[in-house]
């Protein structure tokens, strides 16, 4: 039987990820959330929300490579207009209506999950949930958009605006630049110091952190779910979709 206790647990986590995750999921729900939190926020650098200015999107769970590939982009085609940062399944699905062409990005979960746990102090339950919630959704609309991988995003610079480039000739146009990996580290690493904000890339002292939640996290009672979930992804990753998306006029 359960204890009081885990009764109630259970029941705060219910309360708390269930409605978080059904808002992250809906469009209607989750363009009014971000208004206020811009509005309350008030910061030049807010994650933009797909609309019909913004020419690509990308989206992914937290620590997939999601500010890398951004930068690469950018650095492929400054001033690319570009929705990123959401990690939420409704911006995906905004994207797709306005047939805006879509990005995402996927990394195994003990590499993603360890890292967004160790980094941001989110609980297992939470983070694994939110996983499982993301890439089942990637895989059933995986005609939908292109699926880059962690390793090609961050060691394959050259394949990922290839395949950016392949899948949506006019995001990058034909003269499109192409940054090497370590500059892209260099400056983000300069960005995160400018700044103040800890550095989002791996050092040893992370390493350590990531290795110690890995741990936890493999004893989880939904870790087997997580990685069912990036298994059902994974074949469709660095391949283009077909069709194609057409943007609506």
């Amino acid at each position: 039987m359960h204890s009081r206790d885990s009764l109630k647990g259970s029941a705060v986590f219910a309360r708390t990820l269930i409605p978080r995750m059904l808002v992250k999921r809906s469009p209607i729900l989750y363009r009014p959330l971000n208004r206020i939190r811009n509005a309350v926020r008030r910061s030049g650098n807010l994650p933009r929300l797909a609309s019909d200015d913004v020419e690509i999107c990308v989206e992914g769970y937290p620590s997939s490579a999601n500010s890398f590939a951004v930068n690469v982009l950018r650095a492929a085609r400054p001033g690319l207009r570009i929705s990123s940062h959401h990690h939420a399944i409704a911006n995906i699905k905004i994207a797709i209506r306005l047939g805006i062409p879509c990005v995402a990005l996927i990394r195994p979960p003990e590499d993603a999950i360890a890292s967004r746990v160790s980094r941001f102090g989110t609980s297992p339950r939470v983070a694994i949930s939110e996983y499982c919630d993301m890439h089942e959704f990637l895989s059933q609309r995986r005609a939908n958009m292109l699926i880059a991988s962690f390793r090609t995003v961050t060691e394959d610079t050259d394949r990922f605006l290839d395949l950016v480039s392949a899948y949506a000739p006019d995001v990058l146009g034909p003269d499109f630049a192409r940054p090497e990996p370590e500059g892209i580290r260099e400056d983000m690493e300069a960005w995160f110091v400018d700044n103040e904000l800890e550095i989002g890339l791996p050092s040893g002292q992370r390493k350590t952190r990531i290795a110690q939640a890995r741990q936890e996290l493999e004893s989880h009672a939904l870790w087997q779910r997580a990685k069912r979930s990036y298994d059902a992804v994974l074949p469709w990753a660095d391949a283009l979709p077909d069709p194609t998306p057409t943007r609506r006029r």
